[in-house]
């Protein structure tokens, strides 16, 4: 056998163990990055959602309480509209009473008119407040989806773009960005 074609076997063979040893970690290396951004862009999602989640819960929380202030304003307007309903009917019973010498039920005729007529302006104002909560009611209605769009957008792209590329920056200062 000839020695001096056999010696520079170990090195090629060394060349091609080492090359093929660093193409596997740098495989291994990939796989576990991509694994680290399918990771992070799961936690964006799950950040977007519970964003979204988060503003739609808040505006269904006012609706709600807009509808407990709008039952406790009915009610008293109801109550409201009882008593002036009453005192229509006192009125007319009492000034035909005053008229026929019962004078006990004439000294209650002028208080009695004035608080229909101050039960009346409540229950108008009372009505405007009813409307008014309505359509802030319809307003948040209106637009809690697009907030919980918008604050999901910037809670998902501005979660992944930090763990991607650090803190130090954000989505709004790359030009071009959000």
């Amino acid at each position: 056998p000839d020695r001096r074609r056999d010696r520079g076997n170990v090195s090629v063979m060394f060349f091609f163990g080492a090359m093929l040893t660093f193409a596997l970690i740098m495989a291994i290396a990939a796989t576990g990055q991509k694994l680290i951004q399918r990771e992070t862009l799961q936690d964006s999602a799950d950040a977007a959602a519970l964003a979204g989640a988060v503003v739609r819960a808040k505006a269904l929380n006012f609706i709600a309480f807009c509808n407990l202030v709008d039952a406790a304003l009915a009610a008293v307007f109801v109550i409201l509209k009882g008593v002036a309903f009453g005192l229509q009917i006192f009125l007319p019973i009492a000034s035909s009473l005053c008229s026929s010498h019962h004078y006990d039920y004439c000294a209650y005729i002028p208080h009695a008119q004035q608080v229909l007529q101050r039960y009346q302006t409540a229950g108008e104002r009372m009505q405007q407040m009813m409307s008014t909560l309505a359509q802030g009611e319809r307003t948040v209605a209106e637009i809690a989806p697009a907030m919980a769009l918008a604050e999901a957008y910037k809670a998902g792209t501005d979660d992944a773009f930090q763990r991607n590329y650090g803190s130090g920056l954000s989505v709004q200062t790359i030009p071009g960005g959000a």
